[in-house]
């Protein structure tokens, strides 16, 4: 088991990847940490994997308390779990934001972020399967999704 926790960062509180390829499973724990993008997670310009996770309780100034995935990025998220993180009033994507990348999720539970659970910016794609997001709204997804299998509440 990971755990990565207490950091800070301006992008990338507690992980980040900037041109290059990132993969994080095995039961790794992303709690506690802060930045201004993605208090848990920041991809840009490159590619995150990430397997069997859980992003809690993370905080972001301004955008994707859990996770933020930049312009010409992907994230790749299974079987994990994004809860209880925290923006500012009047940002975007408690849990994940997509802005300009592409963001895939295939049997998540995102869970009572603040600011909605999800948020995915125009010039953006998005694909959910079997994922379960709820304690929230899913805010602002202006751009490609394909959300199947999904229980949204």
């Amino acid at each position: 088991m990971t755990v990565i926790e207490g950091n800070s960062a301006h992008l990338g509180g507690g992980v980040g990847v900037s041109n290059g390829y990132l993969v994080i499973s095995g039961k790794a724990w992303i709690e506690g940490n802060m930045a201004t993008n993605g208090g848990g997670l920041h991809v840009g310009a490159g590619t995150a994997e990430v397997v069997n996770a859980y992003i809690l309780r993370n905080v972001a100034g301004m955008h994707g308390g859990g996770a933020y995935v930049a312009t010409n990025s992907t994230s790749e998220m299974a079987t994990s779990l994004l809860a209880e993180n925290v923006m500012n009033p009047g940002a975007w994507g408690g849990g994940l934001r997509i802005n300009g990348g592409r963001g895939y999720l295939a049997g998540c539970t995102v869970f009572s972020n603040t600011v909605g659970g999800v948020e995915c910016s125009a010039g953006s794609s998005l694909q959910m399967a079997g994922c379960i997001a709820y304690g929230h709204s899913l805010v602002n997804i202006t751009a490609l999704y394909d959300v199947q299998y999904c229980d949204v509440g």
